[in-house]
């Protein structure tokens, strides 16, 4: 058989133990983690969501005072349901703002689907085209995408942008308007590209329409809620910083994104 006497030795003797010749199981490596060191990992990362595996694992020791590798805690936190996903990037919200946007939805959760599709959902949306994309990741659990200690909060962007206007409904969508070679928009230059260049001409084709926009200096301005008042057009009541309200957000603004030229990685909106 061309093996060691030692070796058919031992199988032999294996044999008349065990009945077989199959390796006996074994333990394999010790944990390096206690149950309570398991359970401590967890709490930190649980505590702090923004916590890296790296700094968790330079600050964790395991039995005998070891060393722990960030595979092994990435692993650790895997068990528990903890998955390292790129945050929600979401507005500072006030208690305030929480309580407006309840009661706004509240307050419509009982339209149905004839009255939804009046409302013709507008966005006016500035991508940043040089912007840094940070590889920030947060551990959270299935379902936790919108958490309040799951979203990264940021203000405003900076650097070279481009922005843009564009409109959708039930069936139909308008837009998008680029506004060339404006850093700012005020109240006359928004009136004259989007009210009066497309939402009263739609107005007048389609009846009993709503029209929604965000609360922004230039649509929130006493000059263009005099416009909208003097054409007959309709607005819905917004609350302040409620872009997730808004099913423009989810699919539309992308996609005008494609259009323009933009990859999606490397742009981002606000």
């Amino acid at each position: 058989m061309n093996v060691n006497r030692t070796t058919t030795f031992r199988l032999r003797q294996r044999l008349h133990e065990t009945d077989t010749v199959s390796d006996r199981p074994i333990s394999g490596r010790p944990r390096c983690f206690t149950q309570r060191q398991d359970r401590n990992l967890v709490r930190n990362h649980m505590n702090n969501r923004f916590l890296s595996a790296s700094a968790s694992s330079r600050k964790t020791r395991g039995r005998n005072n070891q060393r722990v590798s960030a595979n092994t805690v990435r692993r650790r936190l895997s068990t528990c349901g903890l998955r390292a996903r790129r945050p929600y990037i979401g507005p500072i919200l006030t208690q305030r703002h929480r309580h407006q946007r309840t009661l706004w939805a509240q307050e419509h959760a009982a339209w149905d689907r004839i009255q939804w599709r009046c409302v013709v959902f507008s966005d006016d949306s500035r991508f940043c085209i040089d912007h840094a994309d940070g590889r920030v990741r947060v551990w959270r659990r299935s379902g936790e995408r919108y958490r309040a200690d799951c979203v990264r909060e940021h203000d405003r962007l900076c650097g070279a942008s481009l922005m843009m206007w564009s409109a959708i409904s039930y069936n139909e969508r308008n837009g998008p308007v680029f506004f060339h070679n404006r850093r700012t928009i005020n109240a006359q230059t928004y009136v004259q590209y989007v009210p009066h260049a497309h939402v009263v001409p739609y107005s007048a084709m389609h009846r009993n329409i709503v029209f929604q926009q965000y609360n922004a200096r230039a649509q929130k301005a006493r000059y263009t809620q005099h416009f909208l008042e003097q054409s007959n057009v309709q607005v819905l009541p917004w609350p302040a910083l409620s872009p997730d309200l808004n099913p423009i957000e989810h699919y539309f603004v992308g996609l005008l994104a494609e259009e323009a030229g933009l990859s999606r990685p490397s742009t981002s909106k606000r």
